[in-house]
């Protein structure tokens, strides 16, 4: 009994040593009380003040009732962190925002797009670091969460079948906050998908078929569609996505692109690094054939291998030629090279900035088109 009781004091001793106490853990709320906000929207406020808007899902009707548009709240201040907590004494209700799944951040901010969110999840218990961030290049953030709100999608909702379509065409994919803050800190350059508003048969949606690169958390450019399916190729992030081409008889044809092994390959004079080659052996699918063209014929299979090759190798190369231009290493090959060669992993970074823009950057690629499903012949090519 007396054991017992010691174990008891002791343990109050130590619960009070360590200062444990329910003011660190969030308030208990009920639950019909809560508002789950979804995604947020960050934009240039008046005087250097941020606007950020918040949204929610759908709102399900009360007893098989009709569904109510989302849930959008907006404020400025002068830090993100004051302007959640001003749009908390909104309504009798409690908003959270635990479930923030996406950001939206407006490229025209005036100072750092991460800062803006950083140090706020960082201390905000409920708050995560897995958000998927959009850049918005045109018009306001917030325009993307008020535009598609109807009583059958949100934002949130629309923005999550952007990052599932995002793999069929291969031209960005999801970027978390973390992923960005990862890519700046190594060399300060970073990618993000580019969100925008679109009319489809008279109603406004989300669409995404682009990235930018951001150079210390400042926007520093565009990619083109190509290009960016290029770095998706680059980074191991390319799935999915057409490639079209026209062959010597004038047959339109459509490849389906299905892999790439991509291998970096310096050239090095003693400790200078003076070039790298980047080889790509891509595979695809024969999607469509408008032609002619006998795909079972040698030299039209080989062809296509061919325009494949050359169709992606003039991708890859306009997009290092534009990362060597901008002095924008947003592939972070100085990284991959580190890890690479490892024992010269020191001179590389100690060099980096000197030699990056004088470097001879070469993209090859072997096209492989492995199939084609002939329902007229019904067989498989290889």
């Amino acid at each position: 009994m007396k054991r017992n009781n010691l174990i008891a004091i002791l343990t109050v001793l130590c619960l009070t040593l360590t200062g444990c106490s329910n003011a660190f853990l969030p308030e208990s709320r009920d639950i019909t009380n809560v508002q789950l906000m979804r995604t947020l929207a960050l934009d240039p406020g008046e005087e250097a003040q941020v606007a950020v808007t918040a949204a929610g899902d759908v709102q399900p009707g009360d007893e098989g009732g009709e569904a109510q548009p989302p849930t959008i709240l907006s404020w400025e201040a002068p830090t993100v962190f004051s302007a959640c907590l001003t749009m908390q004494t909104y309504g009798d209700g409690y908003i959270s925002y635990g479930h923030v799944s996406q950001c939206l951040i407006n490229a025209d901010l005036p100072e750092r797009a991460g800062s803006y969110l950083l140090d706020f999840i960082e201390r905000d218990f409920e708050m995560r670091m897995d958000i998927d961030l959009y850049a918005v290049m045109e018009g306001w953030a917030a325009d993307l969460l008020t535009e598609t709100a109807s009583e059958t999608q949100s934002a949130t909702q629309r923005l999550e079948s952007v990052a599932r379509d995002l793999k069929l065409t291969s031209q960005g994919w999801p970027v978390t906050l973390r992923d960005f803050l990862i890519d700046l800190a190594d060399n300060g350059c970073a990618l993000l998908p580019v969100a925008a508003l679109q009319e489809e048969e008279g109603e406004a949606t989300i669409v995404c078929d682009h990235l930018c690169w951001f150079r210390e958390e400042r926007l520093g450019g565009e990619l083109t569609g190509e290009q960016s399916r290029a770095a998706g190729i680059l980074l191991g992030q390319a799935k999915s996505g057409a490639v079209e081409t026209t062959l010597s008889d004038g047959s339109l044809v459509g490849l389906r692109l299905t892999g790439a092994t991509v291998r970096w390959q310096p050239q090095w004079e003693g400790d200078t690094l003076t070039g790298v080659t980047v080889q790509v052996s891509a595979t695809a699918d024969l999607a469509e054939l408008r032609g002619d063209a006998d795909p079972y014929e040698p030299s039209v299979q080989e062809e296509l291998n061919q325009r494949l090759a050359q169709e992606l190798e003039r991708q890859l190369q306009e997009l290092l030629d534009l990362s060597q231009a901008e002095n924008a290493d947003f592939l972070h090959l100085a990284r991959r090279l580190g890890v690479q060669c490892p024992a010269r992993s020191g001179v590389l970074q100690e060099n980096w900035a000197e030699w990056f823009p004088q470097l001879t950057l070469t993209a090859q690629v072997e096209g492989i088109v492995e199939r084609s499903y002939d329902v007229n012949r019904a067989e498989v090519s290889t």
